[in-house]
């Protein structure tokens, strides 16, 4: 065989056995999931509801009286003390109406005193058969318009003093300033063309701050079921028995859970027959002002003893068209899909199951999306204090 004949035969052979190896197997595209077991839990049990925060105390500063905005001791949104001044008004024409009438209850107060002294003269001679009754009588004649016309330069002074004082407008408490109506120069005040007085600024108490919000009257009655005799005895009183037995709880609008629980403070006589829900309000210590009047936030009204409840993971929920469900996971590793009926959510990422699962079952948390009903998975267990992990990222 030549040289030439025996390289074909050898390349012949290597390309046989090339073609003889097995294709490499793809790899599987079975789905990697997170999974947890529904488990109890004791947890307090509560009623949700939507709040409004409200501020205590709330005050439309107005002037009293008309004049020249002369000074603004104050940026719009700055938090101002008690007491602080925060507005002065033109005071040359107070100043002089105030001393004119200081003036005139000096000269009638030493009218009065002339009036007395009289007075108390002519009654002494007339014990001594020095005077007749008659001038006793105008002497008193004398005095008592002298006392009449100091009351009324007393009451004068009172008065100028009062509107004196009215040309400084102070912080009647510890509060957020909004903005202002008035520029510096602007006359204010009670103006004959102006039937209503518009208001200078406005003050409104941040620190503490309630939340006001409607509960269903049926939801209350089944939490005061757990918790029977609260509105039984008419010797109690009411707010301080709700205060003991409950706590007040909010959810921020960015879905983060306020630090501080409330207390109730107050609690409606009646029904709204329309609405079928009872008006509540909680007070709160809002140090950090994140409890801003006029915002909304959830609210929790949770019993401080807790009962037994079976819960999961709020992030093994989902809802489509028919309603609730999760994903469980079955022993030969595949998934149902299976509808659940769910209470009260909690701050820690648990959430209650009322129906649909029992105690053990285990339920797919993350890598939901990529699920379908007897689809087979892989899975790792996830704890329930573990971080949740975006299903992009598995």
């Amino acid at each position: 065989m030549s040289k030439y004949s025996c390289c074909l035969f050898i390349c012949f052979f290597l390309f046989i056995l090339t073609g003889c190896e097995k294709a490499p197997i793809p790899k599987s595209n079975i789905p990697f999931v997170l999974v947890a077991p529904a488990k109890i839990d004791q947890l307090p049990s509560s009623i949700k509801a939507v709040g409004q925060v409200v501020a205590i105390e709330f005050v439309y500063l107005v002037a009293r009286v008309e004049g020249y905005l002369t000074k603004r001791n104050f940026n719009p949104g700055d938090f101002v003390k008690k007491g602080q001044l925060l507005y002065e008004i033109q005071k040359d024409q107070f100043k002089a109406q105030y001393n004119q009438a200081k003036a005139k209850m000096f000269r009638a107060q030493s009218v009065y005193d002339n009036a007395q002294i009289e007075y108390n003269r002519q009654a002494v001679m007339l014990e001594q058969n020095a005077t007749s009754k008659e001038a006793v009588d105008n002497a008193m004649q004398v005095k008592l318009d002298a006392e009449a016309e100091l009351l009324s330069a007393r009451a004068e002074y009172d008065l100028q003093a009062l509107n004196l004082s009215y040309t400084d407008i102070y912080a009647p408490f510890d509060g957020r300033i909004g903005m202002y109506t008035y520029s510096v120069g602007n006359v204010v005040g009670a103006q004959r063309n102006q039937p209503q007085v518009e208001p200078l600024a406005e003050v409104v108490q941040m620190d503490p701050i309630w939340v006001e919000f409607p509960v269903s009257e049926t939801e209350l009655v089944t939490l005061m079921e757990k918790e029977r005799g609260i509105l039984t005895s008419k010797a109690q009183e009411t707010v301080s028995e709700m205060q003991k037995l409950f706590d007040v709880r909010v959810q921020l609008s960015n879905n983060s859970e306020y630090e501080e629980a409330g207390d109730i403070n107050y609690i409606d006589n009646k029904i709204n027959p329309i609405a079928g829900t009872i008006q509540m309000r909680a007070i709160f210590t809002n140090p950090d002002e994140l409890l801003v009047p006029g915002g909304f936030v959830t609210v929790f009204i949770e019993t401080k003893k807790k009962f037994p409840n079976l819960v999961i993971m709020q992030c093994a929920v989902l809802d489509d068209q028919i309603g609730t469900y999760v994903f469980v996971l079955k022993e030969d590793n595949t998934v149902e899909k299976r509808y659940v009926k769910l209470g009260k959510e909690s701050s820690d990422t648990r959430i209650i199951v009322e129906s649909g699962l029992k105690e053990g079952e285990t339920v797919v948390t993350q890598g939901l999306m990529r699920l379908r009903p007897g689809m087979k998975v892989d899975y790792k267990i996830q704890k329930y204090n573990e971080p949740t992990v975006r299903e992009s990222s598995i």
